[in-house]
Parts: structure tokens; C-alpha cells; sequence
């Protein structure tokens, strides 16, 4: 229905002005991660300049989602994205640079490309019985959603990653500023 297409746009755009088509891949990729069937699940990286509203697009797509099934974070552990998050079906981060030396969540690369197709699957002590035995876990795949600055991208994400660039124009700027000043002026 055509109509369902315009009010998820209108409902997205009460937190995120312009970017329609970027907004709604977003979300296609977002609620992709409540399918049932992991497989299915897939993953989104926003790409753009420092401060163009890369988070905020992110933002305004998960915060219609069910509550539990998404988990926002702005730095994680290998550890922890594979065992303590078995119920959250959709991982988004404030920032990911890969590409970069001291890149944001760069530690995460191996863990995420696990995530991102088929899942985790690792062996490890266990700190429950003080290292003395070993416990198996494993984790579905999951969607991940993250903004970059990074022009470049990394050819291991190329292949598993929807890619979305948003960029600004002076329109854009001042819709953003006309609706901020409204804001305030309530």
C-alpha cells in the first residue's frame, strides 16, 4: 500500500527532516532484524560528513522498534556482543571507522563480521566455574546499523553491509535550523 510507504516517511520525519529514501532503506534494514528467519537479517551503514546526521537517522528508525528487540551502544566487547546479547536481534552503534588507525569500535571487526552473516559460534573458559571448564555459545545473525565518516570503505563490510550516504545542501540546513528554532520557541 502506497499510502503505508508515506506515513512510515511522515512518522520517520518527525526526528529526521529529509534523506526520504535513505530513512526508508533504513527501516527496511531495521525491521529486516525481526524476521524470525536470521538468515534474512540485514545490515545498514550510513555514511556522510561529521555532523550531518548520520546517528540521528539511526535514531529515528529504531526507536519505533519493538522494545528489547534492539540494543544502542557506542562501544561493545567481542565478549559481550557474543554472550550477553542472545536476545537482542539488532545491534546498532553510535560510530564505526574500521578503515581507520584508531578507528571507533575498529577492535570489533572479526566479531562483527560473525554477527552480520550466519552468527557467532566460540569456545571459551568459562569465568563461572573460575576457568576450569570450557562453555560453547552461540548467536544468531544479526542486523547491525552504524554511521561512518569514512570515505573509503572496507572491502570485508562491501559485501555485507547496505551502504546509504547522506549528504547536506543549504536546505536541508535551514529546514534543520527553522525546526530547531520552532522547537525552542514553544
Amino acid at each position: 500500500d502506497k499510502k503505508l510507504i508515506v506515513q512510515i516517511k511522515d512518522l520517520l520525519s518527525d526526528n529526521h527532516l529529509g534523506d526520504d529514501n535513505a530513512k526508508l532503506t533504513i527501516n527496511l534494514i531495521s525491521i529486516s532484524g525481526l524476521l524470525k528467519n536470521s538468515r534474512l537479517r540485514m545490515s545498514g551503514g550510513v555514511t556522510g560528513d561529521s555532523g550531518i546526521g548520520k546517528n540521528n537517522i539511526i535514531e529515528a528508525n529504531i526507536k519505533h522498534l519493538p522494545e528489547g528487540a534492539c540494543i544502542y551502544v557506542s562501544s561493545a566487547t567481542q565478549s559481550t556482543l557474543e554472550d550477553d546479547i542472545k536476545d537482542k536481534r539488532i545491534v546498532a552503534f553510535k560510530e564505526v571507522n574500521f578503515q581507520r588507525e584508531d578507528g571507533a569500535n575498529k577492535h570489533l571487526l572479526e566479531v562483527w563480521k560473525q554477527l552480520v552473516e550466519g552468527g557467532t559460534k566460540s569456545l571459551k573458559k568459562d569465568i563461572r566455574t573460575g576457568y576450569k571448564t570450557s562453555r560453547f555459545e552461540e548467536g544468531e545473525q544479526k542486523t547491525t546499523l552504524y554511521p561512518t565518516t569514512e570515505a573509503e570503505r572496507n572491502p570485508e563490510a562491501e559485501t555485507r553491509v547496505i551502504f546509504i550516504s547522506i549528504n547536506s545542501d543549504f536546505e536541508r540546513i535551514k529546514k534543520v535550523n527553522e525546526n530547531t528554532l520552532d522547537d525552542f520557541s514553544d
